[in-house]
């Protein structure tokens, strides 16, 4: 059967945030197994007992991008992989549908689609936009709009991005991707950014 790991790195979260986006990875509706692997980034100050699929990264610095490589280097590996932050919620077909995309088709490496975008967004950008995922760009694409092969995250990984002190390095990340692999893109709005 086919293996997806969804990550999501936290940094003492709430509880409610940490509920909201797992009981949208539990609402899947995909033929496939499912890990969703929780990693707080270093030592937590709230109790998190109630979570039995969290984990314990070293403290690394507060950017989802270290955490999200660090999951990926000290866990079993998926055959696919999503980055699903705890302000993001996802429908019930985001993981069908990215599966399609990459199983019709296997000269693609990684899949985008659209989401509906709550804010903050920058000045004279509507709140809600529809972030479409077809720019691969730093400022302009969501952490929870890509799903991807293992052989990326294995090739290239997680990026740092200096100039920003890591703010920026999900885009900056997408965008060295999108230089080595092949990217399809569906339109369709597959989750929230709340």
């Amino acid at each position: 059967m086919i293996k997806v790991t969804v990550i999501t790195p936290i940094y003492n979260e709430s509880l409610d945030a940490i509920n909201r986006t797992t009981s949208s990875i539990k609402a899947q509706d995909a033929n496939c197994d499912i890990t969703h692997v929780i990693c707080h980034d270093g030592v937590p100050t709230k109790d998190y007992s109630s979570i039995s699929n969290l984990i314990f990264s070293p403290r690394l610095g507060g950017y989802g991008s270290k955490v999200r490589q660090w999951v990926y280097k000290n866990t079993p590996k998926a055959d696919y992989y999503a980055f699903i932050d705890t302000g993001n919620i996802i429908f019930p077909d985001y993981i069908s549908t990215h599966l399609s995309l990459l199983l019709d088709d296997t000269t693609v490496d990684f899949s985008t689609c659209s989401i509906l975008h709550l804010g903050p967004l920058p000045p004279g950008v509507p709140v809600p936009s529809v972030l479409n995922g077809r720019t691969i760009k730093i400022g302009s694409i969501d952490t929870m709009q890509v799903f991807c092969r293992e052989k990326v995250l294995n090739e290239i990984g997680w990026l740092e991005h200096q100039e920003s002190n890591g703010y920026f390095s999900d885009g900056h990340t997408y965008s060295e991707w999108n230089k080595k692999f092949k990217f399809v893109s569906t339109p369709k709005v597959l989750g929230a950014h709340i």
